[in-house]
Formats: structure tokens, sequence, C-alpha cells
């Protein structure tokens, strides 16, 4: 008799379960579930867009040995060296979104670009800027780059959102979160509508933090450098922390990789795999 093995049934409602009832009915004996960890880990972008309607959220941060993203005059290129560098850009490549918030986009003014990988499309470029901060121009708003979508509020001047479209950005309205910034949730809702299946988040800490608490992490990538920058450089994640140890979150490990001197740490919810069930 044939066999198949699959990991995990396909949570689309198109097509959920389809293809094994037909095996099955044509005298197929199907096993469901070996491997089904693995699976889920290698498709979880996939899995989750599908059971949930909104992109995948994978948080990328480069951090030094004392957990900063920058140093106490806002530098950050570059904390970690070229291995780790090249190998976000990988992150970039298998990503269909890169987002940043406005501050990133102020100081950094980045192109937010793959350039270290093949891609036969560069990803969308979103910034996230609840009142209209961040001018035209720059990396960013080139077209020829890439393409790049705004997303704001209502308390953005019009001015503001006039020169984006001028610039060949698109510009989405969303509500505004709890802290008046864009709403994280929306975002990650308006970009599964877009068919972004992955959204590699490359904001600073304030962004970050405000998907940690919102519970919208699907996965963390953290470069950590082998340098200290001091208790007057930027911390990793802005705003409070838990009040004590007992109630701070831990992470599962997923991976470590030695890049040169640098390390990728791989990091799921406590919960396991991102399989789309949280």
């Amino acid at each position: 008799m044939a066999r198949v093995v699959v990991g995990v049934e396909d949570p689309d409602p198109d097509v959920a379960g389809q293809g094994i009832a037909r095996l099955r009915a044509h005298g197929v004996d199907v096993e469901v579930g070996p491997g089904s960890d693995e699976v889920r880990r290698s498709l979880g972008p996939y899995l989750h867009h599908r059971r949930h309607g909104r992109a995948f959220c994978l948080v990328k941060t480069a951090v030094s040995l004392d957990g900063r993203v920058a140093a106490a005059d806002g530098s950050t290129r570059w904390i970690t060296a070229g291995e780790a560098r090249a190998d976000a850009h990988g992150l970039r490549a298998d990503s269909q979104a890169v987002v940043v918030g406005s501050g990133t986009a102020l100081a950094d003014r980045p192109a937010l670009t793959v350039r270290h990988a093949a891609v036969d499309r560069q990803p969308l470029r979103v910034l996230l800027d609840a009142r209209g901060r961040v001018a035209a121009d720059g990396p960013l708003f080139d077209p020829d780059l890439a393409a790049t979508l705004v997303v704001t509020t209502d308390r953005a001047p019009r001015r503001a959102v006039e020169a984006w479209v001028a610039a060949g950005a698109k510009v989405e309205t969303v509500a505004p979160g709890v802290d008046g910034g864009v709403d994280p949730r929306a975002v990650l809702e308006l970009l599964g509508a877009r068919g972004v299946l992955q959204a590699m988040v490359e904001g600073g800490p304030t962004l970050h933090a405000a998907l940690l608490r919102a519970g919208l992490v699907d996965r963390i990538v953290a470069y950590v450098a082998p340098t200290f920058l001091g208790p007057d450089g930027w911390p990793a994640l802005a705003g409070p922390g838990p009040a004590t140890l007992a109630r701070a979150r831990r992470w599962h490990l997923a991976a470590v990789a030695r890049l040169g001197d640098d390390v990728r740490l791989d990091l799921e919810p406590p919960d396991g795999p991102p399989d789309g069930d949280a």
C-alpha cells in the first residue's frame, strides 16, 4: 500500500484537508504529524498568515554585550561586523516587507534594500510615522531602489502625506495605538491583507518594545557583538519592563550561530515553534 507522511495540515480554508482526504479516498495511507515541529518552524510565516490573516512578525536587532543598540550619541554603524550584516540581508531577502519606525528613519536614513543576497524583487519598505516626522527624501523614498509604503494616522499633517505621495510612496492611515503611535497590530493586519507573509521589523527600541508588549512578535533574531557601549548607550527596548524577575517572559533559544566574532541568536516565544496557534 502507498504511504504518505504529512508534517502538518495546510490551514488555508480553501484547501485545508482536501488533499489528505483525496489520498485516503484512493486507498493511500496518510500519517499526519511526524516532524511537525520542524515543519511549523520552517513554514511559520505561511502558517501564521493563513490562520490569522496578519503578517508573521520577525524582529531583528543588533546589540552590544550590555544590551545597547546605539552609542550615547545615537550612532549605530556598525555594532556588528560584515558577516553578521550580510546574514541580516539574507533575512531581508526572505521577507516580503521590511519595517522601521520614524525614529530609525530619521537617525539612520536607511535604504532598507537587500544588498548582500540575490533577490528577484526587493521587499516592500514600510515606514511607520504617526505624526509625519519623516521628510519624503533620501534613499527610503527613492522609487528606483524599491517600493515604499508609509503607514500613518490622522495626526499626520496633510502636507506630509502629500509629500510622501508626490515622492511615489503609497500611504495608508490606521488608528493610533495606545501610545499615540501607529497601532502595530493594525500594521501587521494591513500587511497581511497585502499578501505579506513575513514582515521583518528593523525598528528601534520604541517599536520593538511596542510589538513585544502587544504580544505580536513571532520570532527574534538578535546579533550580539563583543563590545560594550556603557550605561549611556541606547537600550534595546524602550519603556518599563516587568516589576519583578518572576514576571519576566523567558523566550526559547531555537538556534545559535557564530558569525566571525559576532553571535546570532534565534528566539521563539515560550509556547514553542511559531506555528500560528498563538
